[in-house]
């Protein structure tokens, strides 16, 4: 059989083809029609450089190296930057997030009457948990990703509502930094305590000065912390509104449709045709 042959056997199974494409793009419409908009903003961001670079305490180790690591004194830039990193794709920080904007009635609108101010539920079964809102939140609505060439981190929100995509974007980044900022000036607060005790019980001139040499740098992650709001994020491009939804257009979903329809109907007619053989 020539191409000639083949393309006329097309033609002749022309209402074969035409209605798989048909099919297709009733099919990309209602897609195109029923699918939710949603929204992206992403907001991107670098560990702050006192978390890349950290506080060595290699200078003082020898004879209080006992105390550091009983003081846990030791941890490293690259450790507490996959700290930060960890932090952001937890679930205590997103549980955190749900909880401290009241997102349950917005996550699930569905069920939620504004005007009654409860649950549209006749079984209390059926009234979202916060560990069903954080799985579906890390789930659907926001993730994080890092390039491992320029160190930097991604955070994308997606959602239906365009304001509600970028408040949360940066308010989880806000929450992050918040979170462990609090918990670097606790961490420095029971370092000092405990090196005050240390300071108190030993008379030896070098082993007193190099505690106040680490007391002097627990003092200054302190300051660090109280003085500056991105404490382990920096943002290098905070997110905005977004004006477009992020779906796949409707035309090219048409276009999908009618190549998918044309494409599909071929394979059949040629099934078709070595099937029942030329007609």
């Amino acid at each position: 059989m020539t191409l000639r042959d083949l393309v006329a056997q097309m033609v002749r199974r022309r209402v074969l083809i035409a209605a798989m494409v048909a099919f297709f793009v009733v099919l990309a419409v209602l897609a195109a029609i029923l699918l939710p908009r949603n929204f992206r903003a992403a907001v991107v961001l670098m560990p702050a450089p006192d978390l890349i670079n950290g506080s060595s305490p290699e200078s003082l180790r020898g004879s209080v190296s006992g105390l550091i690591a009983a003081a846990g004194l030791g941890a490293g830039g690259n450790e507490k930057s996959a700290e930060a990193l960890a932090v952001l794709q937890s679930e205590a920080l997103s549980r955190k997030f749900i909880e401290s904007n009241n997102l349950l009635p917005v996550l699930y609108a569905d069920r939620w009457d504004a005007k009654a101010n409860r649950w549209r539920v006749s079984d209390a079964r059926d009234i979202p948990t916060i560990w069903q809102a954080d799985r579906f939140f890390r789930k659907n609505v926001y993730s994080v990703t890092r390039d491992t060439v320029t160190g930097l981190v991604t955070l994308t929100v997606n959602w239906k509502d365009p304001k509600f995509a970028a408040q949360w974007a940066n308010g989880l980044v806000a929450l992050t930094n918040q979170y462990l900022r609090d918990k670097a000036i606790s961490r420095s607060e029971r370092h000092i305590s405990y090196l005050n005790e240390q300071e108190a019980r030993t008379n030896v001139v070098e082993v007193r000065q190099a505690i106040f040499n680490l007391m002097e740098d627990e003092l200054k992650q302190i300051m660090v912390a109280r003085g500056s709001d991105e404490y382990a994020f920096r943002v290098i491009d905070p997110a905005t509104v977004p004006e477009r939804p992020s779906n796949v257009p409707p035309l090219l979903l048409v276009v999908a449709g009618i190549l998918c329809g044309l494409l599909l109907g071929i394979f059949v007619a040629l099934v078709e045709l070595a099937w029942s053989g030329p007609r």
